[in-house]
């Protein structure tokens, strides 16, 4: 039974903002980021506004809906967020889910 209930899908809704960067690689002038959690992931759309190491994105994401092997939020270790040149990852942060 423990093992069937681990393996169970569970339906989590994630929303997320991006909002601004600053202090950014001087290398590309316009980012993306990416939000992930295990395979799920989104991305931001090209800046609103850049300039000198500094990207303006302002996007807020609908409500999605998400199946993931999870029962909790607590067990949902680790939210990466990737500053992306193209397809390429500049730099990340991770932190817990919850």
């Amino acid at each position: 039974q423990a093992v069937k209930e681990a393996m169970e899908m569970k339906r989590f809704q994630i929303i997320a903002e991006v909002g601004q960067g600053i202090y950014l690689p001087e290398k590309s002038t316009k980012y993306t980021v990416r939000i992930q959690i295990g395979d799920f992931f989104i991305d931001t759309d090209k800046p609103k506004s850049h300039g000198n190491k500094y990207n303006r994105w302002h996007q807020r994401f609908e409500f999605k809906e998400v199946l993931m092997p999870y029962r909790s939020i607590e067990e949902i270790e680790t939210v990466f967020i990737y500053l992306m040149d193209a397809d390429k990852p500049i730099c990340f942060w991770k932190g817990p889910a919850s």
